[in-house]
């Protein structure tokens, strides 16, 4: 969304149904900044991520990861991510919590709001950066809502 592009909420209502949770993740909220309780096009944290763009869907999503976690069906988690659609959130544990969402946008991409991204954007799950590879291995849910 462009910078002081104010839209109509049905307008977007009518968009969010029609195009893919990661993609419309993207188009709404790309580059925006990490920040601690964000969940707006100016500035977001993963599950208020997550709980927007599922708002823009009319779905009602818990605020927290950890609360997130619980909804939906699980999925079972994959090495190479056959059988994740487009959509599904994966949940990354530090220290045994839940404390990370991302949604699974196909081949390996998620999209996600982190701070050690600087923000909202995609990133390849299965990719050798060491930010990666720490995320994937923290992996301990698929859910599909």
């Amino acid at each position: 969304m462009a910078p002081g592009n104010v839209r109509r909420e049905q307008e977007l209502r009518v968009e969010a149904r029609h195009l893919a949770l990661p993609e419309l993740a993207q188009k709404w909220y790309a580059g925006a900044p990490y920040l601690w309780g964000g969940r707006t096009e100016w500035a977001s944290i993963a599950s208020g991520l997550a709980q927007a763009v599922f708002a823009g869907r009319g779905i009602k999503l818990p605020r927290d990861s950890d609360q997130q976690f619980v909804q939906g069906k699980e999925i079972a988690i994959s090495p190479d991510g056959a059988g994740y659609e487009a959509g599904d959130l994966l949940f990354f544990a530090e220290r045994g919590r839940v404390s990370h969402v991302a949604f699974w946008a196909g081949a390996g991409r998620i999209v996600h709001a982190a701070l050690s991204r600087g923000g909202v954007g995609g990133d390849h799950l299965f990719g050798d950066e060491p930010r990666m590879v720490r995320l994937l291995a923290n992996l301990v849910g698929v859910r599909r809502l």
